[in-house]
């Protein structure tokens, strides 16, 4: 599973070409607390895909060639998306759901050589079961239909999702009151990445150890791309309007600090000038803009300097 999950996580920010994957809420339970998606279908009509997709590092290739012959469809042209969603920040809960063109008797069969496959029958629902050679563990998981595949670590989760899709538990979409489903509900159409969280001060992971998310509820993260532009707009919603107030210092500091830090850096002072940050009661708005070719090329830097760093260890 660690395999599959690293290569379906390579190839998200790679692309694909179909009827956009827009986030399903009615996919996701009502007591998530946060919500990943990526639209690849999105992402492949950005500037990242055109610089992006002759540019494959080896490694990945080989990567996403096993995961194509695994899933026995061509996961660069026919992956729509990647949703992951938890009801807390424990790995073993979170679940993940892969929209694509897949073959499913060939996946079946694939994992049907694994040693302690395991089917149970649960409601209308066939659950796959496998242990991962890699981390020793257990993984769960169903079609829920011909393209979309649903795997957790966490049987229990995946029992949940099936009952919701018998209508038997709510959904983010059925759900009225949930804060989460409000908060992603207001995800621009053409945004190919959106993260939702909520009580980010319970999470471990998030909130507890963070200055900024200690005393925050709510946090969206929603980016795309305009006219060869990327976008990041933030919503963040603090507990108080003091909350508010300190995490905008704090952040207004950080953004004078680097610009003072970027004088002599036109490109960089300017992506800092136009980055908006503005406070409405307890909720913070802050929206940046860097062109998408600049923000590629500092990636594909990052990426060389990590490999570089490990072939010296």
């Amino acid at each position: 599973m660690k395999k599959i999950l690293t290569a379906i996580i390579a190839i998200t920010f790679i692309g694909s070409a179909a009827t956009a994957a827009e986030l399903k809420m009615n996919h996701i339970p009502a007591d998530s607390k946060w919500v990943f998606h990526w639209n690849s279908d999105r992402f492949s009509e950005t500037e990242y895909w055109e610089m992006g997709k002759g540019d494959i590092p080896a490694d990945k290739m080989e990567e996403i060639e096993w995961l194509s012959d695994f899933l026995g469809y061509d996961v660069l042209e026919q992956t729509h998306g990647v949703t992951l969603y938890g009801p807390d920040s424990k790995k073993q809960n979170a679940v993940l759901m892969v929209y694509g063109e897949f073959d499913k008797p060939h996946v079946i069969s694939q994992l049907e050589e694994n040693e302690e496959y395991e089917l149970e029958l649960y409601r209308s629902e066939r659950i796959h079961q496998w242990r991962d050679q890699k981390d020793n563990r257990l993984k769960s998981g169903i079609f829920a239909s011909p393209k979309q595949v649903v795997v957790s670590e966490n049987r229990k989760a995946l029992k949940k999702f099936i009952d919701m899709k018998a209508k038997d538990r709510e959904s983010l979409k059925t759900a009225g009151s949930s804060s989460l489903g409000s908060l992603l509900e207001a995800a621009n159409d053409d945004a190919f990445m959106i993260i939702g969280i909520t009580e980010i001060s319970n999470l471990d992971k998030f909130g507890k150890k963070n200055a900024i998310f200690n005393n925050s509820s709510m946090l969206a993260v929603v980016s795309g791309e305009k006219e060869g532009k990327t976008y990041i707009d933030l919503d963040l919603t603090t507990k108080d309007k003091k909350s508010a107030k300190q995490v905008e210092k704090m952040i207004s500091g950080i953004k004078a600090f680097l610009m003072l830090k970027s004088k002599n850096n036109t490109d960089a002072l300017s992506i800092l000038e136009k980055t908006t940050l503005t406070r409405d009661k307890n909720q913070l708005f802050m929206s940046i803009e860097i062109p998408s070719e600049k923000v590629y090329k500092a990636i594909k830097r990052h990426a060389e300097k990590e490999k570089a760093e490990d072939s010296d260890k």
